[in-house]
């Protein structure tokens, strides 16, 4: 049984939390700190996980083997590469860095991308790389989340969240480059936020390495319960459609293939992953490097 921690006690946190508890077979959350001593002792008192006093005390806990980062986005890199110093594997959300450039994190770190684990994407992963509809033509991805209605207030401040642009746009760029063998390049647009502020929705255009045409939403404006992924993917010989609102979720347009529908909950997929890498077994997780390389991605949009 792999005994995890959590730093941070938000809405990510509870939602490893409540994966961890889907995959009790294999993994258990012990322990849980935030600076928010309130949110951390109701976590703690959901999922029968004892309190940390501070971060330390959770990574000198010798039962624990893992630590979920689920802090605010400014504080991953520095709490990821202090866990991974103490000898701890670790799994951070994303954006795991605010740069793109945090080379010392080291370690056994690993970046939360969970749309990976989707099935969906696992589908469009393997249509594409067999070409089974042929050359890619245009690829438009959107995401909805209701961080900026639900979150903290440290979402609301651009130096901290990184806007939607970036907390959205590392995760619809890393399925995009995961799918597709990689991004050429990205130019980014974001609503006008008052200055310090992030923005809540961002709209990115660019090309894949394959050549295809990229259009990426990024919204953090959707009302709770109401998050969505969806996209749509134009090939010569197809059309692939997937909305998470809609059913059926995921439609393959073509005489080659069927319509088919596999929602599974992605983070408990995520948390086995986890699992299998501390057991040491084949390893699904992307690393924190492919993380940073999303933040980078974006990054160099915003330059443009």
């Amino acid at each position: 049984m792999i005994q995890l921690g959590i730093a941070g006690a938000g809405g990510y946190a509870r939602a490893w939390a409540t994966a961890a508890e889907a995959a009790a077979s294999q993994v258990k959350v012990a322990a849980i700190w935030s600076e928010d001593a309130s949110l951390a002792n109701a976590l703690a008192g959901d999922v029968g996980a004892k309190v940390a006093a501070s971060f330390d005390a959770l990574l000198s806990d010798p039962g624990i083997q893992g630590i979920l980062i689920a802090t605010p986005t400014d504080t991953h890199a520095k709490l990821a590469a202090k866990a991974a110093a103490a000898g701890k594997s670790v799994l951070c959300a994303s954006p795991v860095t605010l740069t793109g450039t945090d080379a010392g994190i080291g370690g056994n770190v690993w970046a939360s991308l969970p749309i990976r684990f989707r099935p969906e994407i696992q589908h469009l992963k393997q249509v594409a790389a067999k070409q089974e509809l042929g050359t890619v033509g245009t690829i438009r991805l959107s995401i909805g989340r209701a961080s900026v209605r639900v979150g903290g207030p440290w979402y609301k401040d651009a130096g901290r969240s990184g806007g939607a642009l970036l907390d959205v746009g590392v995760h619809a760029a890393d399925a995009v480059a995961y799918c597709f063998g990689g991004i050429e390049r990205l130019v980014a647009m974001e609503v006008a936020a008052p200055a310090g502020h992030a923005s809540p929705y961002a709209l990115l255009t660019g090309r894949a390495k394959d050549g295809a045409l990229l259009h990426l939403e990024c919204s953090w404006m959707e009302t709770p319960g109401a998050e969505f992924l969806s996209f749509e993917v134009a090939c010569a010989q197809g059309l692939i459609e997937y909305d998470s609102r809609k059913e059926p979720e995921l439609v393959i347009s073509s005489s080659l293939a069927s319509q088919d529908s596999a929602p599974v909950p992605e983070l408990r997929s995520e948390i086995l992953a986890f699992a299998d890498a501390l057991n040491g077994k084949a390893d699904a997780l992307p690393s924190w490097q492919n993380g940073a390389a999303a933040v980078a991605l974006i990054s160099e949009a915003l330059r443009i």
